[in-house]
């Protein structure tokens, strides 16, 4: 289980998003997300700060949905319905990861790069994370245990940053 400081989750953020508009961008997201989690699967969604690369993830039922990566946010995207492959490609701000089909999810992934970048493209995202998401929650995925412990730390630097009630996770 990691046990994360409160400044060590802070340092983390601070390392990801130089710029403050971007950090609060991501915090958004990610919170908005957290909360789909948590609508999804109360008890199945977990946040965790990553040892090995600075970074912040969510995951539900191990799978994971969302991530808070050096200048953007890493998404996996149901697939079963093309996203807007058009406006994702064409954007700048976004990058097609390789791909990730956990528990055959038909998911797909990428990075929205933050940096100088309007937050509208994240309406095009948002459906497809939200139905990955709960594809995620109801998914049996055999075997799977979440490696990440919960880092409830996470969700309070996010509760004091955004100055908004979240959810803990279960």
């Amino acid at each position: 289980m990691f046990n994360n400081t409160r400044k060590q989750v802070k340092q983390t953020l601070d390392a990801l998003y130089a710029a403050p508009a971007t950090r609060r961008a991501a915090l958004t997201i990610f919170a908005e997300c957290i909360e789909a989690a948590n609508r999804a699967a109360p008890g199945a969604w977990r946040v965790a700060l990553l040892p090995d690369a600075p970074s912040l993830r969510l995951a539900v039922n191990g799978v994971p949905v969302c991530a808070l990566v050096e200048r953007g946010v890493w998404f996996a995207l149901d697939a079963s319905e093309s996203p807007e492959e058009g406006l994702l490609s064409s954007a700048d701000t976004w990058e097609w990861t390789p791909a990730l089909d956990p528990a055959d999810l038909r998911a797909r992934s990428g990075i929205f790069h933050l940096a100088d970048a309007p937050i509208d493209l994240w309406p095009a995202i948002e459906p497809h994370t939200i139905r990955l998401i709960d594809a995620a929650a109801s998914a049996e995925i055999e075997g799977s245990t979440d490696a990440d412990a919960s880092t409830p730390m996470v969700v309070a630097v996010l509760v004091e940053a955004l100055g908004r009630d979240l959810p803990s996770p279960g």
